[in-house]
């Protein structure tokens, strides 16, 4: 999963860490998983006259229990919270050609 996120000049570097929650939840709403973890970034580019772009790479792994839409919930810093739905299907949809 790939995550952009702002932030200002003085919020970024290396002596500013940051935490990451990724929780997955499951279609009735309860976690399949919830894990934390810190990061810092290099600022050497940062501009301090507007917000500055932070891409940040995960991989994410969780087992399907059942088909319904999860939920990837990312809380930075405690705080700003983003959901990502993504919807599971077993087979194809249906009215969906086969074979095609």
């Amino acid at each position: 999963m790939a995550l952009r996120l702002t932030a200002t000049a003085d919020e970024l570097g290396p002596s500013q860490p940051h935490s990451l929650r990724n929780i997955i939840r499951e279609p009735g709403g309860e976690p399949v998983s919830d894990v934390t973890g810190e990061f810092t970034t290099e600022a050497s580019g940062a501009r301090t006259e507007w917000l500055n772009g932070i891409m940040l790479s995960s991989v994410i792994r969780f087992e399907v229990a059942q088909d319904g839409t999860y939920a990837f919930e990312l809380v930075v810093d405690g705080g700003s919270t983003a959901t990502v739905p993504l919807h599971v299907v077993h087979g194809a949809p249906p009215g969906a050609a086969r074979g095609a």
